[in-house]
């Protein structure tokens, strides 16, 4: 797969193909620059923190903040004096990595060299969602965010993101997230990068006692994208859930891998996952689920569905139970076929154009799960 005209193949990608000139555009973003940005949403964010990377510009700190989290600029290359209790990305990466993490490595190598974002560490539970835009601008640039999330106990927050770039560049956005005790996290990613863009992500959390973190992650364009999310459950009561709504599109290629790893008792775990796959795309998706012995009544349950549009589409749904816990319960399904020919020989047969009766059908395949809360927040940004 080729993603761009500075991008390797898939199966050959390194950190050491990257062109360092490339990333020089992405240290040209300025204020007004991001504020343009911002305002060309409107009314969509009325109401709502702030905060962004736009072509590496990262958004000063605001006196709105204050009262709700701290908020820092970080670059990995240069050392980040973090809290006592973070153990870094890479730490949370080495559990669980097996044979389908083969880019991980590579990933982490850019990151470490170049990765630049946010620290936030959320003190009171904010009433408004905070939005975080990260945009890349310059065609067949390159953008490394990572952000380092530290909620304190017993706080609450919803995080709306924005994720867009420009032809022929790639984004990596890498986040660490450490949920205190008792703490509540929403975590929801939007993908809005088109063709020619190659979308990466390494998304770790870990989980304290009675600490929930929801993944959304809504991917509706033509980006190529390989994503993997990982949840340590680390402390009992613990839960997280992750919620996929992924549209494949024209010759685009998306590789998503969901994990959940179980190490205390009582741990709750649910992935949702529903997929449509048009053209010629081409969507893997992955579920793991590890339930460590100890973890008694922990409660797991994947349930995925996908449909394909065009006969060269193909989506393969790889969902995965290690259980060494005797007292649990665990559940996964998963479902895969083609539209329903009758279904468009109805909507064509009406006078609906071919491609409109595919939207008909996709758009109503995912409306349930992309009108729900919180992920609803997010209409008008896509």
């Amino acid at each position: 797969m080729v993603t761009g005209v500075i991008l390797p193949e898939w199966k050959r990608f390194n950190a050491k193909f990257i062109k360092p000139e490339l990333l020089t555009l992405l240290n040209n973003g300025n204020k007004t620059q991001y504020d343009t940005y911002i305002k060309s949403f409107g009314d969509v964010l009325k109401n709502k923190h702030i905060i962004g990377d736009i072509d590496g510009y990262l958004s000063e700190h605001n006196d709105q903040y204050k009262p709700y989290f701290s908020l820092s600029p970080i670059d990995i290359a240069k050392g980040f004096d973090a809290q006592q209790h973070l153990s870094g990305l890479t730490a949370l990466d080495t559990s669980g990595r097996g044979k389908f993490h083969s880019m991980d490595e590579s990933f982490l190598q850019l990151d470490r060299m170049y990765g630049k974002g946010f620290y936030l560490n959320l003190k009171n539970t904010i009433p408004e969602p905070l939005v975080e835009f990260i945009k890349a601008t310059q065609e067949n640039g390159i953008l490394v965010h990572h952000d380092v999330i530290v909620l304190e106990p017993g706080t609450h927050i919803t995080l709306l993101r924005i994720v867009e770039g420009s032809s022929g560049g790639m984004i990596s956005d890498n986040v660490e997230i450490y949920a205190g005790r008792g703490s509540s996290l929403q975590y929801i990613t939007l993908n809005r990068s088109k063709k020619g863009v190659f979308y990466t992500a390494l998304q770790r959390a870990q989980v304290s006692e009675g600490a929930k973190v929801n993944w959304y992650n809504i991917d509706l364009y033509e980006s190529n994208t390989a994503m993997s999310i990982r949840s340590m459950l680390v402390g009992i009561n613990s839960e997280s859930t992750m919620t996929g709504v992924i549209v494949g599109k024209g010759e685009s290629q998306k590789d998503l891998s969901y994990e959940t790893f179980h190490t205390a008792p009582d741990t709750v775990t649910s992935v949702l996952v529903r997929a449509a796959v048009l053209d010629t795309a081409k969507v893997v998706y992955r579920a793991l689920t590890h339930i460590a012995s100890g973890s008694k009544r922990a409660k797991v349950e994947q349930a995925e569905k996908s449909i394909m549009l065009g006969e060269h589409a193909r989506f393969d749904g790889i969902p995965s139970l290690w259980i060494d816990e005797d007292d649990v319960i665990a559940s996964h399904s998963a479902s895969s076929g083609m539209v329903d020919d009758q279904a468009m020989f109805y909507l064509k047969s009406r006078g609906i154009a071919h491609e409109q009766a595919e939207k008909l059908i996709t758009d109503g395949f995912i409306a349930s799960l992309l009108d729900k809360e919180p992920v609803n927040l997010l209409k008008g940004l896509y």
